[in-house]
């Protein structure tokens, strides 16, 4: 059972009746933030004490960050990872890379409202199959294959959605790769 916890009773209560996990939000980048009790402090000491009862933790980063916003989220991100955030359930694309490219072994999950607001998820160029199955940067979906030795992929993915001989689609592809 996940459970969401938006404060420490919660959490505790959660725990408590049988939670294997729960999902809160920081005093970032989550929906709730103004309401929000975790922050980085807090946020390790919650994940320590579910993890000390077996429970997981989920962190929303259910925002879509604007670009001021979205610089700041790597840093967010590394703070998470050294609190021991199980998973993170995220909104935005550009998000969604960003966790994949900082903590490359996170757990994520995508929230129902994601959506493109910034220049990173808009660079991306994410088709709903690679939300579905990403795994390492563009590698396999553009076939580069990691050739270059890195597993970094700066090259716009334009083959997870196949050929096509539709005009409109081949012509949509050669302009995504001429803006990458």
């Amino acid at each position: 059972m996940l459970a969401p916890v938006g404060d420490w009773e919660r959490l505790e209560a959660a725990v408590r009746y049988g939670a294997d996990a729960v999902y809160l939000g920081s005093t970032e980048y989550g929906m709730r933030a103004a309401s929000a009790v975790f922050g980085p402090e807090e946020l390790a000491r919650a994940v320590s004490y579910a993890h000390s009862r077996g429970v997981r933790v989920y962190l929303t980063c259910n925002t879509l960050p604007r670009n001021d916003e979205i610089r700041r989220m790597p840093e967010f991100l590394r703070e998470a990872g050294r609190c021991g955030v199980d998973a993170f359930i995220v909104t935005d694309m550009g998000v969604l890379s960003l966790v994949k490219e900082i903590l490359p072994d996170a757990e994520v999950h995508i929230s129902t409202q994601t959506g493109v607001v910034n220049f990173i998820a808009g660079y991306e160029g994410f088709s709903l199959a690679d939300m579905v199955s990403y795994e390492r940067r563009h590698n396999e979906a553009n076939g580069e294959d990691n050739r270059d030795g890195r597993d970094y992929d700066a090259s716009w993915n334009c083959g997870a959605e196949g050929r096509t001989r539709r005009r409109w689609i081949c012509d949509l592809r050669r302009k995504q790769m001429r803006n990458a």
